[in-house]
């Protein structure tokens, strides 16, 4: 059979399998089966149920695992060379201390001009590193040269500079968890990516108040779930059509959103950080607040006001007037 043939073949087999069958003839050995889409992960490539290996308490993942991951995952890849590659997932727990490995990987998915890199460095909420991975901005191209289109990073460090965050111009998707983000770096970023559609914060500390604009910036749909250190959220992206909030911020600045339609605000009144939301009962107090002004309804002068009623919040069009009933949804409809 030819090469291709058995490299089809291969491809029905998972991660590890495909590596074991090499054994099976000397010409297997340098065959490498045809995947578009790599994934790895304990199971993939050490065949390590995570659940039944640390269901004792201990969630620490053993030296002598992460060496032989990181040694499986550098075969695999030297394998796959020369074969595109739409995409690369790492689902491990690695700190910065591997970044030897890690940066060889990142080279690597550029070569193949790999679209979506997921880098997700927790494994489990237990066994996060301290020493969390710095992401290198360097290693990636310059200009529209980059393929690469999604990122996602969990658990790792952004230490961003204009000169090395501008290599993120290609990027449409960005989905950030467990990743310190402060202000001067969320800038960089916006005036930067001048693609950018997409962008979730989850589980991050972020700065007291995030403000999201920027002159070119075409952010269309922006997440914020239970982050920590923000008490004050600012948009101003004349392309934003949705906004998803989920935490304590209670104090949201919508300064130019006018292309604004779908609108979803969960207040949770306990973070995955164990902080009491004292205020989370405040609606019931009778006091009344302020609406918030989200912009103005296309072709229309009307306001699109966010406001705080018995039931919750939701999206009004249009003021207050007597005679006038202006239309209204409950924000989770949206």
């Amino acid at each position: 059979m030819s090469d291709d043939i058995l490299s089809f073949i291969l491809s029905f087999l998972s991660i590890r399998d495909s590596v074991k069958a090499r054994i099976l003839s000397r010409k297997w050995r340098y065959i490498c089966p045809f995947m578009l889409n790599l994934d790895f992960d304990l199971h993939t490539v050490l065949g390590i149920n995570y659940k039944a290996r640390y269901s004792n308490g201990d969630s620490d993942i053993s030296w002598e695992d992460k060496s032989n991951f990181v040694t499986g995952v550098d075969q695999i890849l030297e394998l796959h060379n020369g074969q595109k590659l739409l995409s690369l997932r790492i689902y491990f727990c690695l700190g910065n201390e591997y970044a030897g490995y890690v940066d060889r990987w990142i080279r690597f998915s550029i070569i193949m001009k790999t679209e979506k890199l997921d880098l997700d460095f927790s494994a489990s909420p237990e066994s996060q590193s301290n020493n969390l991975y710095d992401f290198p901005y360097q290693l990636l191209p310059q200009g529209d040269s980059s393929q690469l289109k999604y990122l996602c990073l969990k658990s790792c460090n952004l230490r961003s500079t204009p000169n090395h965050i501008s290599r993120l111009v290609s990027l449409k998707s960005l989905d950030l968890e467990h990743v310190p983000l402060n202000q001067s770096c969320a800038n960089n970023i916006l005036s930067s990516c001048l693609n950018f559609e997409w962008l979730r914060l989850k589980n991050s500390i972020l700065p007291e108040t995030l403000c999201i604009h920027g002159p070119s910036l075409h952010l269309k749909i922006l997440i914020v779930h239970e982050c920590y250190g923000v008490e004050k959220i600012e948009i101003s992206s004349i392309g934003l059509t949705t906004f998803e909030y989920m935490g304590k911020v209670k104090n949201f600045c919508f300064l130019d959103v006018p292309r604004l339609e779908k609108v979803h605000i969960s207040y949770i009144a306990k973070t995955l950080y164990g902080d009491d939301d004292e205020e989370v009962t405040s609606q019931n107090s009778g006091t009344v607040e302020e609406p918030k002004f989200l912009g103005l309804y296309p072709g229309s002068n009307e306001k699109i006001l966010l406001k705080n009623g018995p039931y919750g919040f939701y999206v009004q069009l249009g003021e207050d007037r007597k005679g006038y009933l202006p239309e209204g949804a409950s924000v989770s409809q949206y």
